[in-house]
Order: C-alpha cells, then structure tokens, then sequence
C-alpha cells in the first residue's frame, strides 16, 4: 500500500512539473525553453533532403547537375566531401562502375579536391569487381592527371597483384613508368615497397630482374643503388649465403 502511495505521489510530481514548463515558457524560457524546443536542423542535413527532393521532382540528371554545381562551388567547401561522395553512391547506384570511374577521373583532372576525396570511394567501388576490371581501374589511375600521391599507391596495388600472380618480373619491364614522378622519392617509395613484396615471396629472380634493370638506367642514382646493394643483400641471406654477404660487403 505504501509503495503504491509514493508512486502515485511521484507520478503527480512529474505531471506538475511538466505542465509547468510548457505553461511558462514565455515567464520562464531561460529555464524551461529546452523543454519544448526541438533540435534544429543542420545545415548538411537540409542540403541532404533538398537534393533528394529536387530529385523526386525534377528527377535524377537534376540532382546530379546540382551536386556539380554545389561541388565547384568556393561558398560550399564546408560541405565539399559529403557532396563529392553524394555524387559518386547516386552514379553508382544505376550506371556500371566502368563508367562511374571515367566520369570520376573527369572530375578528378579538373579539381583536385574530388579527386583526392573520391578516390577511396572508386577504389573501393572498384575492388567488387573481377581481377581484370580492378587492373583496367588501376592502369586508368596510372596514365590519369591525378596527384604522385594517389598513382604511387595505385603502382603499389599492382605490385601486390603482380606477387600474387607469381612474380614481380613484369614490373621491370615497368621501371621507367615507376619512376617517372617529379619527386624521386615517391619512386623510391614504390620500388622499396616491391623489393619487400618479392622477399616476403622469396621471389628472387623478380628481384635480380629488378635490381638488374636498375642498374641499367639509373646507375647516377645514388638512392636507387644503395636500394639494390641492399636488395642482393637481402636476397644472399634469404638463400643461406652468408659467406658470400660478407665478401659482398
């Protein structure tokens, strides 16, 4: 009997106090205002459902032209990456993904911002695909105007395939592409990157034909050769040689 007292006691409490926010919100808004106001709504999420409207009205081409629109806007930079990736889910959402890479490396030549941040969602988008169409993505990025940064991790990519196919021989033949950045580091990055993909393979004739065409056309770089001297290094200790790595050195 008492518990049923203090609850209908409490719950008369909590009427009382709830009708007086609502009662005096204008004698009493500092105190009792957030009581009745709803969240507001951001900014983003009102860009959100404008679009989506301007789709349902005026269908899908007009959405799309008013993301581009919003994308190279200077006034809209705020809202930049959530529109880029916007634009990106509404192509894939209905074109293949072929064509959403072409249209990407469009936008992606003309502002670098699109580029840097559709990148991620592409090579994801990419990834779903067989073998063969991620390799025709990957040699799209590499001959494509986009940063040293992005083709520098695209040729590591396709290092990865090449060593998961059986060997990273062919990326000899490649060495001019490879090291064709402004900044010789990146370059040295990229072939540093496969000279660890072919010993974690043991792929050793990769890596002499590596080192070999090295040699070749970049003997006058100093980076590059010491990358080699260590590479033969690497490779004599993987193969037990170790007398040989001692006179080598």
């Amino acid at each position: 009997m008492k518990q049923w007292i203090v609850l209908a006691v409490a719950g008369v409490l909590m009427i009382g106090l709830l009708a007086g926010c609502r009662g005096k919100g204008s004698d009493d808004e500092g105190a009792c205002g957030e009581c009745a106001s709803a969240p507001e709504m951001s900014a983003l999420d009102e860009l959100r459902i404008e679009l989506a409207d301007l789709k349902l009205e005026s269908g899908r081409d007009a959405a799309i032209e008013r993301m581009k629109a919003l994308i190279a806007d200077p006034e809209q930079v705020d809202f930049k990456p959530q529109v880029v990736e916007w634009l990106l889910d509404e192509y894939l959402r209905e074109d293949p993904v072929e064509v959403v890479q072409d249209i990407y490396l469009e936008l992606a030549e003309a502002d670098e911002g699109v580029a840097r941040i559709g990148f991620r969602r592409l090579l994801d988008a990419s990834s779903t695909t067989n073998a063969e169409d991620v390799v025709a993505w990957h040699e799209k990025m590499l001959v494509a105007t986009v940063s040293d940064d992005m083709k520098a991790y695209v040729w590591q990519l396709r290092a990865r395939a090449y060593a998961d196919a059986g060997s990273i021989c062919p990326l000899a033949d490649r060495l001019r592409e490879i090291c064709a950045f402004a900044d010789p580091n990146r370059s040295y990055g990229v072939l540093s990157s496969i000279a660890k993909l072919g010993l974690g393979s043991k792929d050793h004739m990769g890596l002499a034909a590596l080192c070999d065409a090295v040699k070749r056309a970049y003997s006058d770089r100093e980076d590059l050769m010491r990358l080699v001297l260590t590479i033969e290094v690497d490779v004599l200790q993987q193969q037990g040689r170790l007398a040989e790595v001692e006179a080598f050195l």
